[in-house]
């Protein structure tokens, strides 16, 4: 045994086991993997404590102060490292160098100093052994894994034929009916359109939302991660978004608009604003995580549709022919809102529609 003498002072912190995962995503998000279903969620996180435990961030300071503990001081050093060595070490031959000595006061046999080889051996073999003879188990460190869930905040999601997304939470919904041009109306949308709905290139168009209304459903909920993306507002826009408006000038002889149940934030008269929470803080090429059960839909914010870890992406478009006029003075938009490419009259978003890739079991490190 051989003892370390000095002085050291420790300093302890506490956290989550959530709040620890979604530090190490934000300060070295490669030492955090995306894999597959964990305790009933469809997806989770890890942390790789090996690999972060190398990155420059380890060292950092994190959760709440709970205590500092001393050992030692300058002046009265005390033991503050030990090293071991397995008793049959005891048996290396550079322990016994003078063997003549020993057998000449009888300390030893000469047979015995030649079996020292061996008795080594067995002794190595027998400690190694005596764990399994015991029925004992080897200590393991616990996983430093979460569920992926909803994240955290209150907002909308545009509904996917499939329903609302799984969740351990009940979606709110609702629906919003908009009398688009009467006369002559040329609505535009994807022929593989998965919003659930009512569309038609000449009759009116009809949306469905999925609303959470719970700002934190479960113990495991992050902030929505860092990308290229849109949702709908309700309520306060979630950490790291940043809120904007869509106008859209409806059918002014007539009006039929009606809406029922719960929408994203806005004006619903015979006209229609929804208002948008968008982010654009990192490339839409660098996967995000999400829940990875069920369809679900984002809103293309400006280069193109967000990737989402194990998931398919597939873009979608819908044109709304709104009232014809003959010069619009009305301000369509505000703020930061979803991609429109559609003209001073009409409106043309891109929905980015998910849907879960075939299981497996690997995993890739991801961008929080």
């Amino acid at each position: 045994m051989e003892v370390e003498l000095g002085f050291k002072n420790i300093t302890r912190y506490e956290t989550t086991l959530t709040e620890f995962v979604e530090h190490v995503s934000q300060t070295s998000a490669v030492d955090v993997s995306a894999g597959g279903s964990y305790m009933g969620f469809g997806a989770s996180l890890e942390v790789n404590f090996e690999d972060f435990k190398g990155s420059s961030s380890f060292q950092s300071k994190f959760g709440s102060y709970q205590t500092t503990l001393t050992t030692g001081t300058p002046s009265l050093p005390e033991p503050i490292g030990l090293s071991v060595e397995p008793m049959y070490e005891v048996l290396s031959s550079a322990y016994w160098q003078n063997t003549s000595l020993l057998t000449q006061h009888q300390v030893c046999m000469t047979a015995d100093l030649a079996m020292l080889t061996a008795v080594k051996a067995n002794m190595a073999r027998a400690i190694g052994d005596y764990a399994a003879y015991k029925l004992a188990s080897l200590p393991s460190d616990p996983d430093l894994k979460i569920p992926v869930t909803w994240p955290r905040g209150t907002y909308g999601l545009y509904m996917a034929r499939t329903g609302c997304p799984h969740s351990s939470f009940p979606w709110h919904q609702g629906w919003l009916y908009q009398d688009v041009e009467d006369i002559g109306a040329t609505n535009v949308f994807s022929k593989s359109l998965h919003l659930y709905g009512q569309f038609t290139t000449s009759d009116n168009i009809e949306t469905h939302y999925c609303i959470k209304g719970t700002a934190q459903a479960t113990d495991f909920d992050l902030d929505w991660p860092k990308g290229d993306y849109c949702i709908a507002k309700y309520g306060a826009c979630p950490k790291g978004f940043m809120q904007g408006w869509l106008y859209w000038n409806d059918e002014d002889a007539y009006n039929g608009n009606k809406h029922g149940g719960y929408l994203p934030d806005g004006v619903y008269d015979e006209n229609t604003r929804i208002e948008y929470c968008c982010r654009n803080d990192s490339l839409p090429t660098i996967p995000i995580s999400l829940p990875t059960e069920s369809p679900f839909y984002l809103l293309r914010h400006s280069r193109t549709c967000q990737r989402v870890q194990n998931m398919n992406t597939v873009e979608e478009f819908v044109y709304w022919d709104e009232q014809y006029v003959l010069i619009s003075y009305d301000i369509k938009s505000g703020g930061y809102h979803p991609f429109d490419d559609g003209n001073s009259y009409n409106h043309k978003l891109h929905f980015c529609y998910y849907t879960p890739m075939p299981s497996n079991d690997g995993s890739d490190a991801i961008i929080g």
